[in-house]
C-alpha cells in the first residue's frame, strides 16, 4: 500500500514531562525575511471573520508551514504541517492513521509555502511516517504524527522551534496559528494567522486530562496539524499541534462570533507530549 514509505508506531509516548528535553532550536534561511505580526494588545483574543488574515507564504516562518495530501479509501484529503527539521514535518496523529479503520494513509505529499498548486516548492514526496501507539489506541487528544521527507526542503524553507512552556506562561504571552482551513477552498488554500489566547485544557476541559492546551483561534477543516506558536527571543517557537474544535454554549460571546457555527474552543496537543520523540526521529533521519 505504501510502496517504498514505512508506516510506524511510537512507543512509550507518555513521559513525564520532567525528563523531557525542553527547547529544539528552529532555523531560518538568511535569504528569507521575517513575516511581521501585530503586537498591540487590541487585537488580541480574535474569534470571528476579522480574525483571520491572508499571510505572505514568501516570508518566515510561514515558510515552513505547508499543506499535506494523502489517500484513504480512495479519497483524498488535506491537513496542515509545519518543517520542525531539514526533512521531518509535524502534524496530528489523525492525518496520518485511521482510527476507526486502524490503518495508515497512504500516498502522502507535502507542499511547503503553498497557496496555488503545485506550491513554490512543489510537492515533495514522503518516504516514512510515524504515529504514536496512544492514538492508536484511541487516545484522541494525544493527536500527533510526523512526516519524513525524501528531500531535504528545510534548508531552503527553514523550520519552527519547538518548546515547553510553564503555565503561568500559556496565560500572559500571545500565540499564532497558522494553517488551512478549508473555507478558503481547497484548491486555493492560504495560509490564516491570528492572535489567540492560551489556557491548559483542565480549565475548560478536564477530560482532556491536561495533554492538551485550549485556544480560541479560528480553525476549520483544513487547519488540523497546523502549528500553536509563539515567539520568544524573536524566533518562532511552536507548543502545540492544533487538532480539533469543540461547540459550545452559543450564549457565550466568543462563540457567537464564531465564523464555525457552534465552534466555541478549539485544542492543541501539547509539545510537552511530542518534543522528545520528535527530536529522536530527527535524529535518526539526519
Amino acid at each position: 500500500m505504501f510502496g517504498k514509505k514505512i508506516a510506524c508506531i511510537l512507543l512509550g509516548l507518555l513521559v513525564s514531562s520532567s525528563i523531557l528535553a525542553k527547547t529544539h532550536k528552529g532555523f531560518k534561511p538568511d535569504n528569507l525575511q521575517n513575516a511581521n505580526f501585530k503586537t498591540d494588545s487590541d487585537n488580541k483574543v480574535l474569534i470571528g471573520s476579522e480574525g483571520r488574515e491572508e499571510s505572505d507564504t514568501s516570508k518566515y516562518p510561514f515558510t515552513a508551514v505547508g499543506y499535506i495530501s494523502f489517500e484513504g479509501d480512495g479519497h483524498q484529503y488535506g491537513c496542515t504541517g509545519s518543517l520542525v527539521s531539514a526533512n521531518v514535518v509535524l502534524t496530528n496523529g489523525h492525518c496520518v492513521f485511521d482510527q476507526d479503520a486502524q490503518k495508515f494513509y497512504s500516498k502522502f505529499t507535502f507542499s511547503p509555502g503553498y497557496q496555488t498548486s503545485p506550491g513554490p516548492l512543489g510537492e515533495i514526496k514522503v518516504k516514512k511516517v510515524y504515529v504514536s501507539t496512544s492514538f492508536q489506541a484511541k487516545k484522541t487528544d494525544i493527536d500527533y504524527g510526523f512526516l519524513v521527507l525524501e528531500e531535504p526542503v528545510g534548508n531552503r524553507t527553514g523550520w519552527l522551534g519547538v518548546r515547553t512552556m510553564e503555565l503561568s506562561w500559556y496565560r500572559s504571552n500571545r500565540f499564532y496559528v497558522a494553517g488551512y482551513g478549508s473555507n478558503f477552498g481547497l484548491l486555493s488554500a492560504i495560509i490564516t494567522t491570528q492572535a489567540v489566547n492560551a489556557k491548559p485544557c483542565q480549565v475548560s476541559r478536564p477530560t482532556l486530562l491536561g495533554r492538551a492546551l485550549v485556544h480560541n483561534c479560528d480553525t476549520g477543516p483544513g487547519n488540523s496539524g497546523s502549528p500553536l506558536f509563539t515567539y520568544v527571543g524573536g524566533s518562532p517557537y511552536i507548543v502545540g499541534v492544533h487538532f480539533s474544535g469543540a461547540s459550545g454554549d452559543r450564549e457565550n460571546a466568543a462563540c457567537a462570533d464564531s465564523i464555525w457555527p457552534g465552534v466555541c474552543e478549539n485544542y492543541a496537543t501539547k509539545s510537552e507530549l511530542f518534543l522528545k520523540t520528535m527530536k529522536e526521529i530527527i535524529a535518526e533521519h539526519k
